[in-house]
């Protein structure tokens, strides 16, 4: 079961991966001013960056045996 919801974990993040480089291709793509647009995409992505990897840890330091023993 652990393997299960580590694999539907590991789908959220590909999807948030994905929707993180669609929203930095239409900030690059429909900005008007470039400096901007890459000012904007630098700081999307370094605090998606930042969330993203907090995430990570903080799921992998779930204990997850434990969490699931008292749902099922």
């Amino acid at each position: 079961m652990i393997i299960v919801f580590q694999a539907l974990y590991a789908l959220v993040l590909l999807l948030f991966l994905l929707l993180s480089a669609f929203i930095v291709f239409h900030i690059v793509k429909y900005s008007y001013d470039k400096k901007a647009a890459f000012l904007m995409a630098a700081i999307f992505v370094t605090f998606t960056g930042l969330l993203f990897f907090s995430n990570l840890i903080l799921f992998a330091n779930l204990p997850l045996e434990e969490m699931l023993s008292y749902i099922l």
